[in-house]
């Protein structure tokens, strides 16, 4: 169970659209058509607000805006939600850094404690076999309009095969153009075809993409940290989000345990019909029907889904894929 107090960080994802045609991203099928059971919509502001109350967070340290489904920017109302949350000391967004004008990422600059993180893939040859639909030039002009109004910037960098080879002059690039840090990042989105994706667009197959030969180190780094930082005494137990203090909220305005579970409260499937069994009313964990202290002290919270880990058979699959230190996605 979580209580509000333990409550350090809270992932939001804002909104359910997005402008790319990233390949193997939840948003579509392996066929490249938009996921059927995607409903596309935005985080109600005026609903969040009168049922979020900051005061009743009192830990709350980092607020980061990062979508499973889409991409922040695309809300209209983002730059609203953003000072919201003006009094946290760690206000993160994660983006393709496509969307809106320089002078609108210059005035995004004055949000207090704001770092944004451009997830760029490589450089004006490369991003957009990734980043399909993305525009390289669009994305430096933004950033460097941020960076130079006094936006701390964090270029987040995917590698695949086709632009290893870039790494050290992006970093150099990044560097000079004021980026805070550059962090390279493996892909585990690899669940359909393995190292190989054919990229498909409705139906029609484009090219492949192949994961990086780099993947393998940086992968068995990290799962070597999972394993130290999240290992349990109850080996059955999974890495949970709440358990470090965080908490999700999706476009819908759903509270969710952790981002892998908002496709579950919209898709049919067995997982996603167990899930919502488990909660019992998905409107119970609605933001815009219920205060946000309300839903934390609810019984879901409070007493199901405790119980729920308390062996193989009863857990979630979502939550099962998690038992012995689950990595956090990476793209």
């Amino acid at each position: 169970m979580i209580q509000l107090n333990d409550i350090k960080y809270i992932g939001i994802e804002a909104t359910s659209f997005c402008n790319l045609h990233c390949p193997q991203c939840p948003r579509y099928d392996e066929q490249g058509f938009l996921n059927k059971w995607l409903t596309p919509g935005h985080l109600d502001v005026d609903n969040f607000k009168q049922n979020f109350d900051p005061a009743s967070v009192p830990n709350l340290r980092t607020v980061m805006f990062e979508g499973s489904h889409g991409d922040c920017m695309m809300h209209p109302h983002i730059l609203e939600l953003l000072e919201f949350f003006n009094h946290v000391k760690d206000l993160q967004v994660v983006t393709n850094g496509t969307i809106r004008s320089p002078e609108w990422w210059q005035s995004l600059a004055s949000v207090p404690n704001l770092t944004v993180t451009f997830s760029i893939d490589g450089l004006s040859d490369t991003n957009s076999i990734y980043r399909i639909n993305s525009n390289f030039d669009t994305i430096i002009n933004n950033a460097k309009s941020f960076i130079q109004a006094g936006g701390r910037a964090i270029w987040k960098y995917i590698v695949f095969k086709h632009n290893e080879h870039q790494i050290k002059q992006a970093e150099q690039f990044a560097l000079d153009l004021g980026f805070k840090e550059f962090i390279i990042k493996p892909t585990i989105r690899s669940w359909w075809n393995g190292r190989v994706w054919p990229v498909k667009i409705d139906g029609q197959y484009q090219y492949d993409i192949e994961t990086s030969d780099l993947v393998k180190d940086v992968r068995s780094h990290e799962s070597v940290l999972a394993q130290k930082l999240y290992a349990k005494k109850d080996n059955t137990r999974p890495n949970c989000w709440l358990d470090r203090g965080r908490i999700f909220i999706n476009h819908k305005g759903h509270v969710l345990p952790c981002c892998m579970t908002s496709e579950k409260t919209w898709q049919k499937d067995i997982s996603s019909q167990l899930f919502q069994r488990l909660i019992g009313d998905l409107n119970l964990i609605d933001i815009n029907q219920h205060a946000f202290e309300q839903i934390i002290k609810n019984d879901f919270y409070q007493n199901k889904l405790e119980k729920s880990f308390g062996s193989l058979d009863s857990m979630l699959p979502t939550c099962s894929g998690c038992v012995g230190g689950g990595l956090d996605n990476v793209s």
